[in-house]
């Protein structure tokens, strides 16, 4: 029986192993031929396996694990330099950013060829720099907990929780840190009836004043315009000025409540975006640490480094009892279908394929279809 480690390979190996032309069955086969062998399931594969049934086994059964890439190296060398960080504070101790910087770029050194390491440290930093005024107002109990349970003698639930964090009230919280191109939005939230009215009519009464404005302006430049007139000129122009700023200020304070109103609201519904795409791997790491400590987790928060051209910081906090009742079903799920391929039935039945999912782009070229 091969271990996981035995069975790693890269794509190319892999390439080697299979018959182009009939792809799909080939990883199939190679997948059934791993039957017997101990599996973990890691939360952070449970949306895969959801998915994408077929990229999870290739990794979590046949240990296929493609080259990690920049997106991948800066995001582990963000988690090993944000674990230095909050190892130190845990301990009453403050790391310096350079000193976080330089546990990054040892981490690079060992990761990366020699000729992709400044690239990724400079997109390490550049989103270091972001996070570490954030991470200075956290205090962590753990950081980089492992934790596991064995479902059965051939199958365990394995992972390391990011951080875990008490609140104000006492409460256990669990944070994830994740690196994206692109940020979470969930459904987009309509102006109010009355905010729209409000900002119609401010733009109105600010293009009125503008043109009453405009038009004492051209008159005091004119050369027939007696010096008296522009001194009266001059007097209207400052009472147009008084009333635009008195005017604004009496819209503002309309406007910036239903604003404040509906941007919370974009919020919480950024927040339900962040928890379906997210939420099933914290409510794994809550079940585990529940089991591990006893201590029970309601709440967990996502930190989301968005890698735009300035870069940006999305938290997102949810509560996930509703996901810890679902996980028991999830994971007595994937024990079943575990349990059928154990028994003989075929990984091509059990083990779907969805191209446009995660992972599954990587794996399209190896398949007919």
């Amino acid at each position: 029986m091969r271990t996981l480690k035995e069975c790693k390979m890269t794509k190319d190996e892999l390439g080697e192993l299979i018959d182009k032309s009939n792809a799909y069955y080939s990883i199939c086969s190679l997948i059934d031929n791993n039957r017997g062998r101990k599996v973990i399931i890691r939360p952070s594969g449970v949306q895969t396996f959801l998915a994408n049934r077929l990229a999870w086994a290739t990794a979590q059964l046949l240990g296929l694990f493609f080259d990690g890439n920049d997106s991948t190296h800066t995001g582990t060398a963000l988690h090993i330099t944000a674990d230095h960080f909050y190892q130190n504070k845990i301990q009453g101790k403050v790391a310096t950013f350079k000193e976080c910087m330089l546990v990054s770029a040892r981490a690079i050194r060992y990761m990366c060829k020699a000729n992709e390491r400044y690239s990724i440290y400079r997109e390490a930093k550049r989103l270091f720099v972001l996070y570490y005024e954030h991470a200075l107002l956290q205090n962590p109990l753990y950081s980089e907990m492992p934790c596991g349970i064995e479902l059965d003698e051939w199958l365990e639930v394995k992972g390391t929780l990011d951080r875990i964090e008490v609140d104000e009230y006492g409460e256990h919280i669990v944070v994830d840190i994740k690196t994206s191109a692109s940020n979470v939005y969930g459904t987009k939230v309509e102006e109010p009836t009355e905010l729209v009215e409000l900002k119609s009519q401010k733009t109105l009464f600010e293009k009125n004043i503008k043109e009453q404005y405009k038009s004492l302006n051209s008159e005091k430049r004119l050369k027939k315009t007696s010096d008296e007139r522009k001194v009266e000129i001059e007097k209207e122009i400052q009472k147009l000025e008084n009333e635009l700023e008195l005017q604004l200020s009496l819209f503002n304070e309309k406007i910036k409540p239903l604003e404040d109103e509906v941007a919370h609201q974009q919020y919480l519904n950024d927040c339900i975006a962040a928890k379906a795409k997210y939420g099933f791997q914290l409510a794994i790491y809550a079940m585990l640490y529940q089991i591990e400590t006893g201590i029970e987790i309601h709440k967990a928060r996502i930190e989301l480094l968005v890698k735009t051209k300035e870069p940006k910081l999305r938290v997102f906090e949810f509560e996930l009892d509703d996901l810890k009742v679902k996980v028991d079903a999830i994971l007595l799920h994937i024990k079943e279908v575990l349990e059928y391929w154990n028994n003989g039935v075929p990984a091509s039945v059990l083990f779907g394929f969805n191209p446009e999912s995660f992972r599954g782009s990587e794996l399209k070229e190896f398949l007919d279809f």
